[in-house]
């Protein structure tokens, strides 16, 4: 390997351990702005109780914050469940190596976890759409009223 290969892998490194990083953060912020938001919410519900009754317009943006938790449960299930899958592959392939196949073999995206092929990825944006729904949904009720 030269000198310039070298440098190259070491930058390529760098920015797929900088891109995990930053991977794992917006993750992680889903988890925690959508749970948030969801007990803020619940918290402004239970301020508003007034005589056994609540405004029941505050459960559109809590049913937001809510799909987007269950939308990251979900990602992180699927994510699992195509780590095991992969294992089980390369185990039954370590025996021949004529069973490996090209979609076996992570890109270095697919190894940060930023491909769309990758269940955890489609969740979190779909989380991360949630989130900002409710956010909208809950300041134009906020304005409204």
């Amino acid at each position: 390997m030269s000198e310039a290969d070298f440098r190259e892998w070491g930058w390529r490194s760098l920015w797929m351990q900088t891109a995990a990083k930053i991977y794992s953060h917006a993750i992680n912020s889903l988890w925690i702005g959508n749970a948030g938001a969801a007990l803020a919410t619940l918290s402004f519900i239970g301020a508003a109780w007034k005589d056994g009754t609540f405004p029941r317009i505050l459960l559109c943006p809590l049913s937001f914050f809510l799909l987007g938790l269950i939308l990251m449960g979900i990602g992180s299930l699927l994510a699992l469940w195509r780590v095991h899958s992969v294992l089980e592959k390369r185990n039954k392939a370590a025996e021949t190596a004529i069973d490996v196949k090209m979609d076996d073999i992570p890109s270095p995206a697919e190894i940060v976890g930023l491909s769309i092929r990758d269940g955890r990825t489609i969740m979190a944006l779909l989380s991360g759409i949630c989130f900002v729904a409710g956010c909208v949904a809950g300041l134009v009720l906020l304005a409204w009223r």
